[in-house]
Order: structure tokens, then C-alpha cells, then sequence
């Protein structure tokens, strides 16, 4: 758990570093999900449930996820800190209140001409790459992941951004 526990405060620490959260997203959405039991299979629950498996592993043991292909989804974030075809992937992520929710996800990488719009919600499949970039504030490097994306896929927008960690 406290490894767990050190991942999620790096994660967070990342995001904010590269999300600089004192900018809004623009997404106003009430928090409308609550994390319903493993065994029910609301579109609710299912909301809650299908980013953050597959978003920590990630983050936790990068090396051992390079070159796997996953699917996510989310909303686009944009900063003008990304690159030409890059956006992230995202949902917010709540782990004492909402005054501290931080934009977490993927940087994408999409080679197409036309990026999908921000605050958009998508479906991205794509290969799971990293990349060294360094914060312009500190100085620090960071290894982070990236997401090479081959599909985007407009969805439907789910009821909330949110998604939850729980701690045990």
C-alpha cells in the first residue's frame, strides 16, 4: 500500500507540475459519479472504473508497460506547453476534494492534421512510449509517459470528469 500510496503523490506531483492546475480545463461538470461496487455494472460505475486501472500501473512500472497497447478515455486537455499533434488524454483526479482535483492521463501524440477539440471527449488507442522532458519551472527531469496514439475516436461525454482514488 505504501508503495501504491508514493506512486499516486508522484503521479499527482507530475501532473501538476505538467498540467499546472491553476488553469481550468474549462470543464464545468458537476461531480455526477459515485464508485459503485466492483459487481454492478452501471454505465456509472463503468465510468469510474475504466481509467485509473489503467492509468496507475503505468505510472507505477513504466518499463514494464512500454510498447503495450492500450485503450483510454477521457477529455482533451490542451497546453501550449505540448507539441505540434500532442493533447493529453484525461480525467480529473480527486483524492481528498474537488478543490484539488488534478488533470491526469497521457500526453498523445496523434499524427493527423486535425487535433479533436478541446474539452472533447475521446477514446485513444495507442502504444505506450516514454519521454524525457524537463520542467520549466525547476529545472527537474522527468521520465514521463506518452501514448502514441493510432486511433481517436470521438465518445459520448461521461456523466463526470472525476474518478476517485480511494485509499484503503
Amino acid at each position: 500500500m505504501q508503495k501504491r500510496q508514493f506512486t499516486l503523490t508522484m503521479l499527482l506531483l507530475l501532473t501538476l507540475l505538467l498540467a499546472a492546475c491553476s488553469q481550468s480545463t474549462g470543464n464545468t461538470a458537476s461531480p455526477a459519479v459515485t464508485v459503485a461496487p466492483a459487481a454492478e455494472t452501471t454505465t456509472a460505475a463503468y465510468e469510474a472504473d475504466d481509467f485509473l486501472p489503467l492509468v496507475l500501473p503505468v505510472y507505477e512500472d513504466l518499463e514494464g508497460h512500454l510498447g503495450e497497447e492500450i485503450t483510454v478515455k477521457g477529455f482533451v486537455f490542451q497546453r501550449d506547453s505540448y507539441g505540434e499533434n500532442e493533447f493529453m488524454v484525461t480525467r480529473m483526479l480527486v483524492e481528498c476534494c474537488f478543490d484539488d482535483a488534478a488533470p491526469t492521463g497521457f500526453v498523445t501524440r496523434w499524427e493527423t492534421d486535425v487535433l479533436p477539440e478541446v474539452d472533447s471527449w475521446v477514446e485513444v488507442t495507442g502504444i505506450i512510449d516514454q519521454r524525457e522532458i524537463t520542467d520549466s519551472v525547476t529545472g527537474m527531469v522527468f521520465i514521463q509517459p506518452y501514448l502514441i496514439a493510432s486511433s481517436v475516436e470521438p465518445i459520448e461525454p461521461y456523466d463526470s470528469p472525476y474518478v476517485f482514488f480511494e485509499t484503503e
